[in-house]
């Protein structure tokens, strides 16, 4: 009797631990988002409804982004051309790294306390670095809004972790993120951006397109020209999307047309295919020069990177554990990718002529944060990023470990 009561008691509980993963199944099931993905034939076609020019593909030409910068030249004027009469552009790319993000932002405050922080032409983000992009590009006077941003959030303001009951396409909610973002990119700020974008200046937003496996670039100034409520969805759902790191954080899906038939896109973080990049590489100098008259070559060009992280992340003792391998095995993957987006911008920087520049952590750092998102740890790297550049930055000119004979022959080239 004593073996048929174990049994039956095994029994029950087989059976209970069967019911609730069948509960947890349909509980995923039933919450799992019905898509209608773009066809592959058609992923090339695809655009937003009502707003049809704003975003491109990276890595290939785009008549309506040539266009864009031909008009921005246009829309300019003089206010990029010095007393000595040459005209210079200054652009800003800003990486992603999360909560390290504080630090872009201590650079960027303390550089316009050194008093000589320019009016950039293009302002470009990913990640965290499109969250701060939007008040780099408006200027100084967002200063105090930027430095909010990255010093007074805890991680209940980012996401929340979801239960196993509501587990669908991520690990964790970002509802807060979105609702920190709505607080933030308000109507008036759109109009700012607009205003912006209307005097010649460009703002570009970096996302992935995960069905399509591409980088997608987003004219952010264009989607606030349109001044609508859809527009300020999108703008808002843009930075989402961009900051949204895949299985943590819950992909963003955007509504899309394409031969006049609705579908929906999985956007995700941008760097998941770069860490930081220059949407004016997108651009056919030749076409402007034709068009314009402005000669690129004749232009003093200016990029400034500023790496939210460490060029290379420094020791750790690694626990013999599923999250800590595979924590310390994306941040090096990150960390691997950071460093070979600065290479490739650089040397396409240097054959055109444009003076690089770039920031990034000291090496020395380490974080004593006790949340993933800590203001007490976020203010001391904002104040480090600060100081840093409130006495004038060094700017690294070349990426990291690039030799110096190659550093010359790249040189020796563009001097020819």
């Amino acid at each position: 009797m004593h073996h048929v009561s174990a049994r039956r008691r095994l029994s029950v509980i087989a059976r209970t631990v069967l019911c609730l993963a069948l509960v947890v199944m349909l509980a995923a099931c039933g919450i799992a988002r019905v898509r209608n993905p773009v066809p592959a034939e058609l992923a090339n076609v695809s655009h937003v409804p009502g707003m049809p020019h704003v975003r491109t593909f990276a890595g290939t030409s785009d008549d309506d982004f040539q266009r864009s910068f031909v008009e921005s030249i246009r829309q300019e004027g003089d206010s990029f051309i010095r007393p000595d009469g040459v005209r210079e552009y200054n652009i800003l790319a800003i990486s992603g790294g999360g909560a390290y993000g504080a630090y872009g932002a201590g650079v960027l405050n303390g550089w316009t306390d050194a008093g000589d922080r320019p009016t950039f032409k293009v302002v470009t983000g990913v990640s965290t670095g499109a969250l701060g992009a939007t008040f780099a590009f408006l200027g100084s006077a967002y200063d105090q809004e930027l430095k909010d941003a990255y010093t007074t959030v805890h991680t209940k303001d980012i996401f929340t972790k979801k239960s196993i009951l509501t587990w669908s396409d991520s690990m964790s909610s970002t509802a807060p993120l979105a609702e920190l973002i709505a607080e933030v990119c308000t109507p008036e700020v759109l109009e700012e951006v607009a205003a912006e974008h209307a005097a010649g200046q460009r703002l570009y937003i970096g996302t992935t397109d995960l069905d399509e496996n591409r980088f997608v670039v987003w004219d952010m100034g264009a989607i606030a020209t349109y001044g609508t409520p859809e527009a300020l969805e999108l703008y808002r759902s843009v930075l989402l999307a961009s900051a949204s790191i895949p299985i943590m954080f819950p992909p963003v899906y955007l509504d899309v047309e394409a031969n006049g038939e609705a579908y929906d896109e999985m956007h995700v973080d941008g760097g998941v295919k770069a860490q930081v990049f220059v949407g004016g590489f997108l651009i056919n100098h030749d076409v402007i020069a034709t068009e314009t008259g402005v000669d690129w070559e004749e232009c003093d060009v200016n990029l400034y990177v500023i790496r939210n992280g460490l060029l290379r992340a420094g020791h750790t003792n690694v626990e013999p554990k599923l999250g800590p391998i595979a924590e310390k095995t994306l941040s090096s993957m990150i960390d691997f990718n950071a460093v070979g987006d600065l290479y490739r911008i650089y040397l396409i920087g240097a054959s055109r002529g444009v003076d690089f520049n770039v920031a990034y952590m000291p090496e020395d750092y380490i974080d004593e944060g006790e949340e993933a998102f800590d203001p007490v740890e976020m203010t001391r790297l904002y104040e480090i990023g600060f100081d840093q550049a409130k006495t004038g930055y060094p700017w690294m000119k070349t990426p990291p470990a690039l030799p110096q004979d190659v550093v010359e022959t790249i040189e020796r080239g563009v001097a020819r």
